[in-house]
């Protein structure tokens, strides 16, 4: 739109496009959640655990009584990450005895981070990226499907 009288000339906005509106919104969630994550675990969880916990019979992979958590990258390395980080450093292991052992686990998480390590990196640092990248990458291929669908609204 143009007036000639005073030599100005007016555009308009384009449209957003909502699939842009889309993809912001999943990549701010997504380091939203992580930042949530990493500070609750490495300054929160440091913070507040001053008992730890005692365990009467067998501590789970890795654990000991008395753990208390400290910063680092080992805290996001607990629960099934000691099999991951099992698994990439030492293989895969079985025996008929009864016992937990880790082939319950899928090979590509491990396989990534034993990839990761050889280039140098810590494994739990290796497994966290692995992690983080893995979340990311569902996180967009599920918002590629919602957007492509024509929804407009977001859920």
């Amino acid at each position: 739109m143009k007036n000639k009288d005073l030599r100005l000339e007016v555009t308009l906005p384009r449209p957003r496009d909502k699939s842009t509106e889309g993809w912001i919104f999943v990549v701010a969630m997504w380091f939203l959640s992580r930042s949530v994550i990493a500070i609750g675990m490495q300054i929160i969880a440091p913070l507040v655990c001053k008992n730890p916990p005692v365990y009467a019979i067998l501590p789970p992979l890795g654990f000991v009584s008395g753990f208390l958590p400290k910063s680092g990258w080992e805290l996001f390395s607990h629960w099934d990450g000691k099999w991951y980080v099992e698994i990439a450093n030492l293989g895969y292991s079985y025996a008929d005895d009864g016992q937990h052992h880790s082939v319950a686990f899928y090979l590509l998480c491990p396989l990534r981070m034993r990839g990761l390590t050889t280039l140098g990196m810590q494994v739990e640092l290796a497994g966290s990226l692995i992690n983080s990248w893995a979340f990311l990458g569902a996180l967009l291929v599920v918002a590629s499907c919602y957007i492509n669908s024509g929804c407009t609204q977001m859920i």
